[in-house]
């Protein structure tokens, strides 16, 4: 052995400096437990890493307009105002009557803040160039695919939908958004309160009194001004104006004009009332009856289990001063969902480390040195924590659950028993030496060995997009190949998150009225179910318009029972198929699709398409579109395992188009903005100010009396009156009815229609190379585009780039063997544990009928590692064995009898620490199961190889070399 190998390098200097100075090592070690037991207490923790891409998302309500005048007006100048931010990757946007929301997405290195910083910045900008029907553009709340963290709904019966919504918005909303961590608390259904100014058309033109004679006077009349400070006394005397409304009184009595000497008044032209505004949306519960459904949105960053618990405090004492008979009933908390990951998470921990630990205790055969390895555990995991906190990571499914404690120690097995070996045989020497010797003896193999499980998760940090914000934080507490290709392949097992969102779709001329009566037929053909605890939707858009939706969509959410409590063994599939079969029923002629909240929440904020997979065409003209469209969705419903299949609603919104005839407005002395007035008054309102009650604001709207029908006719009876005299609407206008689109989308400035589709009964990567394959022999027109995206597009990318790091990474690791080992031959004679290890997690993902995902790839990340390691101890010990004179065979045969011990301690603890995860049950546990699954069928054949294949190979090939 030469001086080199004797000293063993860097790492056998540290080692033995550690034996000789343990004063040293143990204040060290107390320091980093003690950062870590406090960086781990501000660790903000939830059930799965929160994959949001960054994005800023502009809200704009346009009242009165249709969906392609919003996108022309409204839509097209946000998309141009955006153009050009730095770290701007993509714009996604939604164009629906009345609303707008244009979504910036950056890329994943660009800090959130900034985004929103740079995109403020263009907002004074994308006003002016704002038609005036337009309102004002306002950035959505700071929040992520995960920040719907509390939902609860609210009854008051006796009361009407105006008074109902009052209290919740004022009362319970207003108070609850100042709860730290909470960014926004988002309503449905109610209506919003209004002071309404109702006008009379015919008392209107026997005073000769016009709309906008009215709207002057209300909004002069509705004034408070400041005057400054006069001296009187040596005291300061503040003046102000105050001419505030104050009620429906002080409303009737604003004067419109004189007459004679005579005031007309506004309650002599309209009727002054409280009322409610033009709902955008409406919500049910359990087939009962219209609630108040209420949303807590958390702010981006914030701890999930904090904040819900601050929210549900601040709750229970708002609902102690509440009016009586207001009844508040909680129905989906994150934080029990969160505790239920968590549980699954710290059960499998707590087992493992338990196993990890007998199995210490046993192998070692001695309790002290059983214990001083088991001592890592904990000290691992709060040195981890330091740098979880400093990351900004949370603690979650892939955080913790990737925690093998088994790999932890693997090192700290080998330096104690090859120390106690050393200490066995030799008994004279004194102790402290003996042991800084074996040290020094193996800290070189297990530097390289712990270097290289390192190295191998650099592809994990390579991951871009959904899947790096996934799988990173394991890459940070801790390579996929293109194999088993029968099996299939998914992006990620989905997480069984205890309940169901049913997507409900019906034709676009859906009204909200008959979009309630569908979503209380739903309720009362699911809630009977055994299974299903409560069921409650959500139907168009809220107040806040983050979920951009028509009457005619529905978000139905099905709280389910603990599996323990159901029928028959827990069977969330045939579950799904019955609920299905009753809302055939219940229900005809509408599209279904059942996910789950998050799941559905994190794929629209990712892609805009809440299934599996969505199919994107994109082109000019949207009759084409909508063609394409219909062809693509058959496509998808007859490829085998497609279910949910629905093309989004672009045409088939009835609408009633309002044109100027210009030379008729001409002859009554009118103007086209005095028509359009009176239209947007007509069952929008035209805002006038505000009313004032305490804290409490509400709008003061202008509005002009319905006619009896709803008829072109009977609104074209509608009168205009004028300085010099009345017309009809009809005399100056032309009414029709029409069919438009209901909902125009852009991607990148292109027009694009999406198709959706779930997977059952088949993994989503065959379904999917089956749908390409058939998409791609569909014609199609010049200048038209199909392309797949959802859930495989993550699974595609995530692939294509583990394809160009991997190679690069396993490349890395020959290297660094070769280093270790100072041979090439015996570099290859390790690295042959890799592909070795790697059959055996693939027969073990086949043997449980379990197809490839990024999950399962990652547990050959940890597979590879630990092969590694193994296999370069032994290597290292034929090596040493040689240098002490023994033959080719005899070094390999005294290698694998003195290292047999290590290396199946290491191989067994790393095995027991992943069977919790391997066996769970609970919520979390599909994600774990399939990388505690590869890991444990790779150490069999990886081990076996270590202790059989490679001393005899070894040996073989030294002898005939």
């Amino acid at each position: 052995m030469t001086a080199k190998e004797d000293d063993g390098g860097l790492a056998g200097r540290l080692a033995r400096f550690s034996v000789d100075h343990p004063n040293l090592v143990l204040l060290a070690v107390l320091v980093m437990a003690l950062l870590g037991a406090v960086s781990a207490m501000g660790v903000p923790v939830d059930a799965v890493p929160d994959i949001t891409n960054v994005q800023v998302v502009v809200l704009t309500g346009a009242p009165g307009l249709g969906p392609v005048q919003v996108e022309e007006l409204v839509t097209h100048p946000v998309e141009i105002g955006l153009a050009g931010l730095p770290g701007l990757r993509e714009v996604r946007s939604t164009s629906r009557a009345g609303l707008s929301s244009v979504t910036a997405i950056f890329e994943d290195d660009v800090d959130p803040t900034i985004a929103r910083l740079e995109v403020s910045q263009r907002m004074p900008t994308i006003r002016e160039d704002l038609p005036s029907v337009a309102g004002t553009p306002e950035i959505g709340p700071f929040t992520t695919g995960l920040g719907e963290v509390y939902h609860f709904t609210v009854r008051w019966p006796g009361h009407t939908p105006v008074e109902t919504h009052t209290v919740v918005d004022w009362e319970i909303a207003h108070p609850l958004r100042h709860v730290p961590g909470v960014v926004e608390v988002n309503l449905w259904g109610g209506e919003v309160k209004q002071y309404q100014v109702v006008l009379d058309a015919q008392r209107m033109a026997a005073r000769s009194v016009t709309l906008a004679m009215v709207s002057d006077a209300l909004e002069r009349s509705n004034r408070s001004v400041g005057a400054g400070a006069i001296e009187r006394d040596a005291v300061g005397l503040v003046v102000r104006g105050e001419a505030l409304l104050r009620d429906e009184r002080e409303i009737g009595e604003v004067a419109v004009r004189v007459v004679g000497g005579v005031p007309v008044l506004v309650r002599d032209v309209a009727d002054v009332r409280i009322g409610g505004g033009v709902r955008l949306g409406a919500a049910t519960a359990d087939g009962s009856g219209e609630v108040v459904y209420v949303m807590v949105q958390m702010l981006a960053g914030a701890n999930a289990r904090t904040t819900v618990r601050d929210v549900r405090e601040r709750l229970d004492e708002l609902v102690r001063e509440l009016p009586p008979g207001v009844r508040v009933e909680p129905f989906y908390d994150r934080a029990d969902f969160v505790g239920r990951v968590l549980d699954t998470v710290s059960h499998n921990l707590a087992e493992g480390a338990a196993l990890v630990c007998l199995v210490l205790l046993l192998a070692l055969g001695d309790l002290r040195a059983g214990l001083l390895v088991a001592s890592l555990i904990p000290l691992s995991a709060l040195g981890a924590a330091v740098f979880v906190k400093r990351l900004g990571v949370t603690g979650n499914l892939m955080s913790l659950g990737a925690v093998d404690f088994g790999l932890l120690v693997d090192g700290a097995v080998v330096v104690v028993e090859h120390a106690m070996v050393r200490a066995a045989l030799d008994r004279v020497r004194d102790a402290k030496d003996v042991a800084r010797d074996a040290a020094g003896e193996v800290a070189r193999p297990v530097a390289f060995g712990v270097a290289i499980i390192a190295l191998v998760y650099v592809p994990v940090l390579a991951l871009e997009g959904v899947e790096g914000r996934m799988f990173r934080p394991m890459a940070m507490v801790v390579l996929s190949v293109a194999l088993g290709s029968r099996q299939g392949g998914e992006f990620m097992p989905r997480l069984d998150e205890g309940s169901i969102a049913l997507q409900l779709t019906r034709p676009p001329s859906t009204s909200l009225e008959e979009g309630v009566r569908g979503t209380l037929a739903v309720e009362r053909a699911l809630t009977p179910v055994p299974e299903v605890s409560r069921v409650v939707s959500r139907t168009g858009s809220p107040a806040v318009a983050t979920d951009l939706m028509g009457p005619e969509q529905s978000d139905v959410f099905i709280m389910l029972r603990p599996p323990a409590t159901w029928r028959k063994p827990y069977d969330r599939e045939a579950l799904v198929e019955d609920m299905e079969a009753r809302l055939r029923v219940a229900l005809p002629g509408c599209d279904f699709a059942f996910t789950q909240p998050i799941e559905m929440r994190m794929s629209e904020l990712l892609s805009g398409i809440r299934s599996d997979v969505g199919v994107r065409v994109f082109g000019a003209d949207l009759g084409e579109l909508r063609r394409l469209g219909d062809r693509v969705a058959e496509v998808l419903r007859s490829t085998r395992g497609g279910e949910d299949v629905r093309a989004e609603q672009i045409d088939g919104l009835p609408t009633m188009a309002v044109r100027p005839d210009r030379p008729a407005l001409a002859r009554s002395g009118l103007r086209s903005d005095d028509v359009m007035a009176y239209v947007q008054a007509f069952r929008a309102g035209v805002p006038v100010g505000r009313i004032y009650e305490g804290e409490r604001r509400f709008d003061l709207m202008l509005r002009v009396g319905a006619p009896d029908s709803m008829r072109p006719g009977s609104v074209g009876d509608l009168a205009l009156v004028t300085d010099e005299g009345a017309a009809s609407l009809g005399s100056v206008a032309t009414i029709t009815e029409e069919f438009g689109p209901a909902q125009v989308s852009h991607e990148q400035g292109r027009r694009r229609l999406v198709v959706e589709a779930n997977v059952r009964g088949r993994d989503l990567a065959s379904y999917v190379q089956e749908v390409q394959a058939r998409l791609a022999r569909m014609p199609r027109p010049r200048g038209y585009e199909i392309r797949v995206g959802g859930q495989y597009q993550n699974l595609a990318r995530a692939s294509r780039r583990l394809a160009i790091v991997g190679p690069l990474v396993l490349a890395a690791i020959l290297v660094m063997l070769r280093a270790s080992l100072g041979s090439w031959r015996s570099a290859l004679l390790v690295f042959v544990n890799v592909p070795v290890a790697v059959s055996g997690g693939v027969i073990a993902l086949v043997a449980r009928g379990m197809p490839l995902s990024i999950t399962a790839g990652v547990g050959f990340i940890a597979l590879a590692g630990i092969a590694v390691l193994n296999g370069l101890v032994l290597c290292t010990e034929i090596d040493h064995q040689r240098a002490l004179g023994a033959g080719e065979f005899d070094a390999a045969r005294a290698a694998a009898r003195s290292r047999l011990r290590p290396v199946l301690t290491t191989a067994t603890v790393a095995a027991l620490g992943f069977v919790p995860m391997a066996l769970a049950k609970g919520t979390g546990a599909e994600v774990q199961r399939p990388l505690a699954t590869v890991i444990i069928g790779g150490l069999v054949t990886a081990t076996a190889a270590t202790l059989l294949l490679l001393p005899a190979v070894s040996g073989w090939r030294r002898a005939k070399g």
